[in-house]
């Protein structure tokens, strides 16, 4: 609100002849603090609300950003959840030749493919010194997504190897035993993102 101030007549006096501010230039003087007063006032309030309007501009602006980000955080973790591996066969096991009383699990390179249909390549490894006649299932983190060289764990445990914040599931498979046979029921995630116990029966000495 603008500030409006009345003027003082320069044909009222100021002053009485014994020296004393006139009622007039009092009553001037008063009317003008109550003015600035009021005007300050005014401002005050203006820049509360003006304070009040951006905080809940940016109450409405962190909410948008957060709904936003869990938007994306689902639809992300949907895509793992509903990611696979290509080929069917990147999971292959045998006895350990260094070691006759343990198994070893091969991972051979592969695609994983995303529920978006995002592609990326992993590379393969091998993990020694497993049980025989076990079902392992193998699993790896990449929290980038972006493939390429993993760690891979094997787990017996099938409550721990399901596809969720960070985790993929390559596959399962049964170790074989002693003498090499028996083994395989297993195979790879199929579209779109089939668990483990699903799989396909893959044996050792189908391959």
């Amino acid at each position: 609100m603008p500030l409006k101030l009345s003027t003082f007549s320069a044909n009222q006096k100021i002053t009485t002849p014994e020296g004393n501010a006139t009622g007039p230039f009092l009553r001037w003087i008063n009317d003008a603090v109550k003015s600035i007063q009021s005007s300050v006032n005014d401002i005050g309030q203006l820049v509360a609300d003006i304070a009040f309007s951006l905080q809940q501009a940016g109450i409405a602006i962190t909410t948008a950003n957060e709904a936003k980000a869990a938007a994306l955080s689902n639809a992300r973790g949907q895509a793992l959840v509903n990611s696979y591996v290509s080929p069917s066969d990147a999971i292959t096991t045998g006895v350990d030749p260094s070691d006759l009383t343990k198994a070893f699990i091969a991972i051979s390179e592969h695609s994983r493919i995303y529920g978006d249909q995002t592609v990326v390549g992993v590379m393969g490894a091998t993990i020694s010194g497993l049980l025989l006649s076990t079902q392992y299932y193998i699993v790896y983190s990449d929290p980038a997504r972006a493939g390429g060289v993993v760690s891979y764990t094997a787990t017996p445990n099938a409550n721990l190897a399901g596809q969720s914040g960070d985790q993929h599931l390559v596959g399962g498979i049964v170790t074989p035993s002693a003498d090499g046979t028996g083994g395989g029921d297993g195979g790879t995630t199929t579209p779109p993102g089939v668990p483990s116990w699903k799989f396909q029966d893959r044996r050792v000495d189908e391959q």
